[in-house]
């Protein structure tokens, strides 16, 4: 068998100790022995990074402690330490579904970025709504539609190496889901699965920007967007001269 990695999944955590487990074991599942999960711990204060230690599988990588970084560096953090030919995003607190891993990989082979659709759920996993598409009303994936009304859930966003590696570093202050997908998008290198490819939990401690119970000001939307379509233009400037 291959040595070669295939599939690394970069786990971003922070106090995670509630739900880090049983979404780590989902992901065990779906991978094959020579694919990797890099957890990379923001400076957790709770009992994350012994319940990552206690999961004996040598497919979980565990980075070293670090100061605190923020979400987003948390994921550039573990980018780099990944060695396989696609990068999978996923959050601490989520349920990967079986067929991820193969519906994204054969996405995979023909763009460089996708993302699919989720299975809403509460904390205990009770289902609140079967899709986050039709939640948000997401009916187009263009550019402009992402832009305005961003869809994309990044723990369902896997990229292969090559496109990663155009995208990064990642620009200060925009969620990396935004920037990935409308690059994407932007490219033509963007596939959208329809069909759910995780239980996407929400609870009050949720880590991420992207939540159903999270409202935000007009003016911290619009100071996102504006960093969002500065960094695209900035992206293409660079690369025209």
């Amino acid at each position: 068998m291959s040595n070669v990695i295939r599939v690394s999944i970069v786990l971003a955590s922070y106090n995670g100790e509630l739900f880090i487990k049983s979404q780590l074991l989902s992901l065990l599942d779906v991978l094959d022995d020579h694919d990797e999960i890099i957890v990379s711990d923001d400076g957790s204060s709770d009992l994350t990074r012994d319940i990552v230690l206690s999961i004996k599988d040598t497919r979980i990588r565990l980075l070293p402690p670090s100061t605190r970084l923020g979400y987003q560096q948390n994921f550039s953090r573990a980018i780099s330490a990944s060695r396989g030919q696609y990068v999978f995003f996923s959050d601490q607190d989520d349920i990967c579904l079986p067929e991820r891993v193969a519906i994204s990989l054969q996405a995979l082979q023909t763009h460089g970025c996708v993302f699919g659709d989720a299975i809403v759920t509460d904390d205990a996993l009770n289902i609140t709504s079967k899709s986050y598409f039709a939640h948000r009303c997401a009916k187009s994936f263009s550019a402009w539609r992402l832009f305005l009304k961003p869809a994309a859930i990044g723990a369902t966003m896997a990229c292969t190496r090559q496109f990663l590696s155009t995208a990064l570093p990642f620009p200060r202050g925009v969620p990396h889901d935004q920037w990935l997908s409308l690059l994407a998008a932007a490219r033509g290198e963007l596939q959208v699965v329809r069909a759910p490819l995780i239980l996407y939990r929400r609870h009050l401690g949720v880590a991420s920007l992207t939540g159903l119970a999270r409202k935000r000001s007009l003016s911290l939307i619009a100071q996102e967007r504006s960093r969002l379509l500065f960094a695209l233009l900035l992206w293409i400037f660079k690369r025209a001269f």
